[in-house]
């Protein structure tokens, strides 16, 4: 199990992308969701606020398809911790 995926207590597993590039972190998420993707799992992706460029990316793909996931919530929608560093995902 990668030091970034981690199980949690209120989320199945957490992962956080900070100090990542845009590319090393879409590559690494692409790779734990479609791991575990029909798992009916939850993920909390913390990809922090920054500049917001890696929570867009991320929340597109998801949306688009190119990320696997049965549903997400940002963050901020749902009071999940970290608000909009982070995005909930449902495998």
């Amino acid at each position: 199990m990668s030091r970034a995926w981690k199980q949690t207590s209120a989320y199945d597993f957490s992962v956080d992308l900070h100090g990542m590039t845009v590319d090393e972190a879409m590559a690494l998420l692409r790779s734990l969701l479609t791991r575990h993707s029909g798992s009916g799992k939850s993920v909390l992706v913390i990809h922090g606020n920054g500049s917001g460029t890696l929570r867009s990316r991320i929340r597109g793909a998801l949306a688009s398809g190119r990320l696997p996931c049965r549903i997400y919530f940002p963050g901020e929608d749902i009071g999940a911790p970290g608000a909009d560093g982070v995005t909930v995902v449902h495998l």
